[in-house]
């Protein structure tokens, strides 16, 4: 306590026990000398003791008038050389214009004084004689006799000037900080260790549907503001914040607006204190929108990133299939010329094996499978100087009603292979009619099953599949017991002149798949290494 409030608060004391004292001493007419020495002293000392205190004191009887006023009290109201005893406020008012203001309402709360018949307490502004106006707490103590007429009064003044000034910047400065918080558009918030609102910025209300000063000692379920669930995840990080004086960032956390939907909140929890009071404060960024964009840019790469495996792979085939179109074209530009060339002497060589056949019936055996090897290569040369014939007349088909079934049976008799061939129809139909031409189809077919058996041993089984598929399309497989086609080469079976290791005759499946091709079809494989190979075609049926 300030030594000018203790000493005030003595005064106070010190006026009530004379009151009391003077009232005792009234009492007696034989006791009215003593007490008026008694008095005198007092106020003797009662002078000494107001003039020492830095507030102002005076004393008015019970008419208004001033009776004395301590040396603070002289020099706050400018009454240095004045008489003022005896004068009232609005006297005194008269002479000074400057604290005519003063004394008016000084004479207005004495009235106050007197109607309440209690100690008062208020504020009253004095103008210091530079034009500066000071602001005084200001007492006032009023005296009756025992007949309760009034007797006096005694007030009592200090200085809170400075107090106030601070007090006005304080609040300009929270309206400030107010208005600066509540301008941000990201919630700002302070909690106590129990989850209630120690502070909300206009953010934080609005997001429980609110206002920031109803939220107040408030906790999110009291303000309809998030689950309970929600809730008691935001207290257990408070406490943890609060516990262990580290700050938290929380990367995402879900969040109930009033209206239902959801918000996705980014926050970060700082510990502080409040009052002593231990206290967490909080700033969460809403970042829905952010987490929308981000869902929504993921998605686009994506989608990005299979458009673009899809160009290159178009490109890519585009490129493959220009290949296989240009070295057909350099093989059609010289095949028609050599293959009449080659045929002559292969004829000659099968004559000539089947004329030594028959004149060494009872030889060597080891003789007749030299034979049958040159045999079995003849008939290879003449398979491949077949398709060379086949890509030099290529041309747009002449295409007629055929039935599918026939044409692969047919495709499979025709062929000589070694291996087992399996046919499997999942349908009862007798007839799948498509628009071919014939030949060209045949051979086509004639190249994907030697090339299958080719790939197999002679115990090897070949299993031919059709069926009818979705939009009136058919389906034919070729699936082969062999090796596989290594990954590498899968994309380039395919090609003209590409060739492997694998037994086959190089360029038949490029023909096989043009003319599939030509006629509105698709010619793929499927493969693994060491489980086969499998070649689909597909046609569309009348």
């Amino acid at each position: 306590m300030k030594n000018s409030d203790k000493t005030r608060e003595q005064l106070l004391k010190y006026l009530e026990k004379s009151k009391k004292r003077i009232s005792e001493l009234e009492k007696s007419e034989i006791e009215r000398e003593r007490a008026e020495e008694a008095l005198q002293e007092s106020e003797k000392q009662l002078q000494t003791l107001i003039d020492a205190m830095p507030d102002f004191v005076c004393f008015k009887d019970g008419d208004g008038r001033w009776l004395k006023a301590n040396d603070a009290g002289v020099r706050i109201f400018q009454l240095e050389g004045i008489d003022y005893r005896g004068k009232k406020d609005s006297e005194l008012a008269a002479l000074n214009s400057n604290l005519r203001g003063t004394f008016l309402t000084c004479k207005e709360s004495d009235a106050r004084a007197w109607k309440e018949g209690n100690i008062i307490y208020g504020e009253e502004t004095v103008p210091d004689p530079d034009g500066s106006v000071r602001v005084y707490d200001v007492v006032k103590v009023p005296i009756f006799d025992p007949s309760g007429e009034r007797k006096g009064l005694v007030i009592l003044g200090h200085d809170i000037t400075e107090r106030k000034q601070a007090e006005e910047l304080l609040q300009k400065s929270e309206a400030r900080l107010r208005q600066i918080i509540d301008i941000v558009p990201h919630m700002i918030f302070a909690k106590d260790r129990d989850g209630r609102f120690i502070m909300a910025n206009k953010a934080v209300a609005d997001g429980c549907g609110t206002t920031p000063e109803n939220m107040i000692e408030k906790t999110h379920p009291e303000l309809l503001g998030a689950s309970p669930e929600q809730y008691e995840s935001y207290l257990k990080d408070d406490r943890e914040v609060i516990d262990s004086g580290k700050l938290k960032f929380i990367p995402e956390e879900d969040y109930t607006h009033p209206d239902g939907h959801m918000v996705i909140m980014e926050t970060i929890k700082i510990p502080f204190t409040s009052a002593g009071i231990p206290a967490v404060l909080g700033v969460s960024i809403d970042i829905t929108e952010r987490k929308k964009a981000e869902e929504e840019l993921k998605k686009y790469r994506q989608h990005l990133e299979e458009l673009v495996k899809e160009r290159t792979k178009e490109l890519k085939n585009a490129q493959e299939e220009l290949i296989r179109k240009e070295q057909l074209a350099i093989l059609g530009q010289f095949s028609g010329s050599i293959s009449h060339e080659l045929r002559n002497p292969l004829a000659v060589i099968d004559s000539s094996i089947y004329y030594l056949k028959m004149k060494l019936k009872e030889s060597d055996e080891t003789i007749h499978k030299h034979l049958e090897r040159i045999g079995s290569s003849v008939y290879n040369s003449t398979t491949i100087i077949d398709s060379l014939l086949s890509l030099t007349r290529m041309k747009k088909p002449e295409k007629s009603r055929n039935n599918l079934i026939s044409l692969v049976s047919d495709s499979i008799r025709n062929t000589k292979i070694p291996a087992k061939v399996e046919v499997i129809q999942d349908f009862p139909d007798e007839e799948i009619p498509v628009n071919v031409e014939y030949e060209q189809c045949r051979i086509a077919l004639k190249n994907i099953i030697y090339n299958a058996c080719e790939a197999m041993d002679n115990d090897g089984t070949l299993t031919v599949t059709i069926q009818k598929i979705k939009e009136k399309r058919a389906e034919i497989s070729f699936k082969d017991t062999g090796q596989g086609i290594a990954l590498e080469n899968i994309e380039k079976i395919f090609l003209p002149l590409f060739s492997t290791k694998a037994r086959g005759i190089g360029f038949g499946l490029s023909i096989s798949k043009m003319v599939i091709e030509n006629h509105g079809g698709t010619l793929s494989v499927k493969s693994e290494p060491g489980k086969g190979a499998d070649f689909i075609i597909s046609l569309p049926i009348l």
